[in-house]
C-alpha cells in the first residue's frame, strides 16, 4: 500500500505508514484483537504492538502505561514516515513482500534497541544467572534435606489436598501423588539445573544472557538486511552506503539523527555474530532455492534424516556429559534414562518407512479447513475471556 509512494516520492501519510506498519507484524487474528481495544480505548488497536493487545484486553496493562506506549509508537511511526523511503532504496526494495519483511526485522530492532541499551554487560549478566543457579541447587538440596526430616508430619495433609484439587480441577496440572513424589521432582529440578550448567560450559545455547551492545543490535539487523537483499554492500568504510544505513536504523530507534556507528561496524566485521550469520544465510539461500526445494520434494525422507542427526547429537552429548565428571548416583540415573530414550527414538527414526506428509500442499483442503475453524474456535474463546477479566479488572 506504500510501494506507490515510494515510488513517487510523495511522503506517506501517517495513517497509512500505521496501517503498513502493523501489516507487517501482525498474525492472524490481530485485527479482531484491535478492534476489541479501539472499543475500550480510543488508539489502543491502532498503535500497541500486536503482542502487547491481550494483555491490555484482560486488564493486565495499566493505561498509564497504555497511553506511553501509543506516545510511543506515534512518534516511531512520524521517524517512519520520514526515513523508510531512505532505508527502502538503500536496500533497493521494490517487491510489496520484501518491504513488509524488512519493516518487520527493522521494527522488531528498534523496539528491543533500549531494553540492550540499558542492560548490563553479557559478561555481568553471565555471572549473575551462574551464581543463581548454584543458589538454587544448594537450595534444592537443602529443601530435600529438610523434608527428609519433617516430611512425615505433612505427607498426609499433602496427599490429600493434592487428591481434592486434581478433582476439582480435572487436570494433570495438580496431579495426586506424595510427598515422595515432590521429592522426587524437587532432586529432578536439581539435576536439571546442573545440566543446563553443563549445557552452557560446553558451547550450548541452555543459558541465553544479552548484552549492553546496542549499537551492535542495530548493525546487526542492517546486516541481516543487507546479506538477505543483497544490498548495500558491506563495507567498513565510513559515509558508505551500509553506514548510512546503520545510521538511520539507529535514527528510527532513537530519534538521534546523523550518528555515526563506524566503531560497532568495525567490530562486527571481525565478529564470531558475522561468521554465524553467514553460514545461516548460506543454509536458508540452498534451503529456498530452486534446487533445495526440489532436493527436499524428491526426498520423502528428509525430515525424517534431519530427526536422526539431531538424535545423533543427542547421543553423543548425553555420552559426553557422563563421562565428564563423577556424577552422584541419581545424576547419571537420569542420563542413563535420557540416553535410552533418544536410542529408542533413533531406533524408530532408522525403522521408520514413508510416504510422508511434508508439505502443506500435500495436506487436503478438507483437513486444513478443519484446521482453520479450529483455530478460529480456540481464538475466539480466547478473547471472550480476556474480554471478560479485563471487565472485571477495569469494574474494580
Amino acid at each position: 500500500m506504500i510501494v506507490p509512494y515510494l515510488q513517487s516520492g510523495e511522503k506517506i501519510p501517517h495513517r497509512l505508514m500505521l496501517h503498513a506498519l502493523n501489516e507487517s507484524t501482525d498474525s492472524l487474528f490481530t485485527e479482531s484483537r484491535r478492534a476489541v481495544a479501539n472499543a475500550i480505548l480510543e488508539g489502543a488497536g491502532d498503535y500497541l504492538n500486536a503482542y502487547d493487545l491481550l494483555d491490555f484486553i484482560s486488564g493486565k496493562t495499566e493505561q498509564k502505561e497504555v497511553e506511553k506506549d501509543i506516545n510511543e509508537r506515534t512518534k516511531y511511526v512520524s521517524r517512519l514516515r520520514e526515513l523508510i523511503p531512505a532505508i527502502i532504496s538503500l536496500l533497493g526494495l521494490n517487491d510489496s513482500s520484501d518491504i513488509g519483511s524488512a519493516l518487520h526485522q527493522i521494527t522488531d530492532c528498534c523496539h528491543d534497541y533500549p531494553l540492550i541499551e540499558k542492560s548490563d554487560f553479557s559478561t555481568t549478566q553471565r555471572k549473575a544467572v551462574l551464581r543463581d543457579l548454584n543458589l538454587l541447587v544448594e537450595r534444592v538440596k537443602e529443601l530435600n534435606d529438610l523434608l527428609e526430616i519433617v516430611g512425615t508430619h505433612v505427607d498426609i495433609i499433602f496427599r490429600h489436598h493434592k487428591e481434592a484439587v486434581h478433582r476439582m480441577t480435572r487436570t494433570n496440572a495438580y496431579p495426586a501423588r506424595d510427598l515422595d513424589g515432590f521429592r522426587g521432582d524437587l532432586r529432578i529440578l536439581g539435576f536439571v539445573t546442573e545440566l543446563v550448567k553443563y549445557d552452557d560450559e560446553t558451547g550450548g545455547s541452555a543459558l541465553y544472557v544479552g548484552g549492553n551492545k546496542a549499537r551492535t543490535h542495530i548493525v546487526e539487523c542492517a546486516y541481516r538486511l543487507a546479506i538477505r537483499f543483497n544490498s548495500p554492500k558491506f563495507v567498513t568504510t565510513p559515509g558508505a552506503d551500509f553506514s548510512i544505513l546503520c545510521s538511520l536504523i539507529f535514527e528510527l530507534a532513537t530519534g538521534i539523527s546523523d550518528e555515526s556507528l563506524a566503531g560497532a561496524i568495525n567490530k562486527f566485521a571481525r565478529s564470531k555474530l558475522r561468521d554465524e550469520i553467514d553460514r545461516d544465510e548460506v543454509a536458508f539461500r540452498y534451503e529456498n532455492s530452486d534446487e533445495g526445494i526440489r532436493d527436499r520434494e524428491a526426498d520423502n525422507f528428509a525430515h525424517v534424516k534431519e530427526k536422526i542427526a539431531e538424535l545423533s547429537s543427542s547421543e553423543t552429548f548425553w555420552r559426553q556429559m557422563d563421562s565428564s565428571r563423577n556424577w552422584d548416583e541419581f545424576s547419571k540415573g537420569q542420563m542413563a534414562i535420557r540416553l535410552v530414550d533418544v536410542l529408542d527414538q533413533k531406533e524408530e527414526a532408522l525403522k521408520r518407512h514413508g510416504p510422508h506428509i511434508v508439505w502443506a500442499s500435500q495436506i487436503s483442503p478438507v483437513t486444513r479447513e478443519g484446521w482453520m475453524k479450529e483455530m478460529e474456535g480456540f481464538e475466539a474463546e480466547r478473547l471472550k475471556l480476556a474480554i471478560e477479566v479485563g471487565r472485571r479488572v477495569r469494574g474494580k
